[in-house]
Parts: structure tokens; C-alpha cells; sequence
């Protein structure tokens, strides 16, 4: 258990590292960065997965079209190449999400520590401002977040059915497949692709959540 793995490495640690490291991201990483490191061994096992479904059913379309594999595995280097800057993107995204949960959370603890002398010395306004500021930007990345995840949704179906419309044509009037093979065919790549699809939306939530594993195993192996 990683946060099990995170209390013995506090406990082990020697006193220079705490210097080094704020109360506040050991509570982030307890809470935030545990969940989404998870999160992204889920995503990575779903890949896997998926993976396994696909290779199955591109071996079922290579027993009806050798020419039709080859057509939807280059497709599919097509379809992942097209796409990439949204995965880029959720990566970036998430990288700034990690850096400011680690800031806010470290400021906050430090805020609450210190809320009585803060607030003698009036203070309190200034903690708050600072807070403040970081929450707006954490919302405002949280939304670029999203974006980049429902604008990799939205062109995943335009571009599949472009290549299903495509592939049709090509097996009718170049191949000169029979309509029935043709069916099959058609049949067997939707669930190719809806299996790479799902392959491309795991790898974007896995790329978002990264971040967050590197800077966990930063303090597991310190």
C-alpha cells in the first residue's frame, strides 16, 4: 500500500529532508498524490487489457483481408499520430496540477499552523489572498484539463468513421471483396477501433496522472 510505504519513509527519514520538505507535501501526497497514482496503475492495466482485446480482433480481421490489416493498422498509427497534442496536452496539464496541489497544500498547512499569530498580527487577509490565487489557477488548469479530455472524445468518432467510410470503399472497389466478407470486415474493425479508442482515452488519463507518481517515489525514495 502506498501510503503505508509513504508513513514508513516519514518515520525512516532523517531530519534534513523534513528542512527540505514542507509539512504540506506530505499531506498532499498522503491524499492527492496516493489517489491519482493509482489512477494511473488503473489506466495502465486498462491498456493492457485493451490491448489484449485488440490484438484478437486484428488476428480475426487478418484471417478475412490481410489488405484490410494492414489498411486499419496504419489507420490506426494515423488516428493515434492525429491526436497526440490532446494527450500531450493532459500530460502538461497535469504536471501543473501536481506542482500546485503540492504549493497550495503546503501553504494552507503552514496557513493553519500559524492562524493565531497570524491573525493577531491582522495578518490573516494576506494568507487568504495567497490561497485564494493559487485555488483560482488550480480550478483554471483543472479546466484545461478537461477540455483537452472531451476535445480528444469529440474528434476520436469523426476521424474512426471517416476510416470506416474509407475502408468500405476501398474493399468494394479496389479489393472487389465480397459484400458479405465486406460486412464482416467492417463489423470486426468498429470493434478494432473501439478498443484503440479506448486504448488512446486510458493513455491521456494515465499521461495526466504521471506526474503525480514521479513526485511520490521523489519522497518514497528519499
Amino acid at each position: 500500500d502506498l501510503r503505508l510505504e509513504l508513513i514508513r519513509t516519514i518515520f525512516v527519514s532523517r531530519w534534513e529532508f523534513f528542512i527540505r520538505q514542507p509539512a504540506g507535501h506530505f499531506t498532499n501526497a498522503f491524499q492527492s498524490e496516493v489517489a491519482r497514482t493509482s489512477a494511473a496503475y488503473n489506466h495502465g492495466i486498462k491498456i493492457i487489457v485493451t490491448l489484449l482485446n485488440s490484438i484478437v480482433y486484428a488476428c480475426l480481421v487478418l484471417l478475412v483481408s490481410w489488405q484490410v490489416t494492414l489498411a486499419a493498422l496504419s489507420a490506426t498509427l494515423v488516428f493515434f499520430y492525429s491526436l497526440r497534442i490532446f494527450i500531450e496536452r493532459a500530460k502538461r496539464y497535469g504536471n501543473k496540477i501536481t506542482k500546485l496541489m503540492k504549493l497550495l497544500t503546503a501553504q494552507m498547512t503552514d496557513s493553519l499552523v500559524m492562524i493565531k499569530p497570524l491573525k493577531t498580527m491582522a495578518r490573516g487577509r494576506l494568507a487568504e489572498t495567497v490561497l485564494i490565487e493559487k485555488t483560482k489557477r488550480l480550478k483554471k488548469v483543472n479546466k484545461k484539463l478537461v477540455l483537452a479530455s472531451e476535445s480528444l472524445t469529440a474528434f476520436q468518432d469523426p476521424i474512426i468513421l471517416s476510416f470506416m467510410a474509407l475502408g468500405i470503399y476501398i474493399a468494394l472497389v479496389y479489393l472487389k471483396l465480397p459484400l458479405a466478407n465486406v460486412l464482416m470486415v467492417m463489423y470486426l474493425l468498429s470493434r478494432l477501433f473501439k478498443q484503440f479508442k479506448k486504448v488512446q482515452k486510458e493513455v491521456q488519463m494515465m499521461r495526466a496522472a504521471e506526474s503525480a507518481y514521479w513526485s511520490l517515489q521523489d519522497k518514497l525514495q528519499a
